[in-house]
């Protein structure tokens, strides 16, 4: 188990580190962190973990997303905004789940001023769609 959850890690950060643009980075974690993944089967095979090993499969998953947010943290707001706006216009659904990464950034380093700013936008946002 160990030497598969090592080898699914390296795997995952050299696709992570050869991406170039936010699409690919999602690619990679729907490949990998996506609900037939192999390290979310890892995880769901938690409870058949070893004590000593559940830790280490937990620590992966989160190593990989982090990487993920790390690779896209270099990107300039043209960078982010072409992808934003890619992935609504597109409306791939595989692309949907890394806005919510992005927005999970977003929110973390928001004020609690700013989080209702962006509360009240969404509800706003979400009347006018009705």
């Amino acid at each position: 188990m160990q030497e598969r959850l090592q080898q699914l890690k390296q795997e995952a950060l050299e696709e992570v580190a050869k991406a170039s643009n936010l699409r690919e980075l999602q690619e990679v974690r729907v490949r990998y962190l996506g609900k037939k993944g192999p390290i979310t089967e890892v995880l769901r095979g938690m409870g058949q973990l070893s004590p000593e090993e559940r830790p280490k499969a937990g620590a992966l998953a989160n190593e990989v997303r982090a990487a993920i947010i790390q690779n896209v943290s270099g990107n300039t707001q043209e960078e982010l905004k072409d992808t934003i706006v890619d992935a609504i216009q597109v409306g791939e659904e595989k692309m949907l789940p890394g806005l919510g990464v992005l927005f999970e950034v977003i929110w973390k380093n928001a004020t609690p001023e700013e989080q209702k700013m962006m509360l009240e936008t969404l509800e706003e946002g979400l009347k006018r769609k009705n």
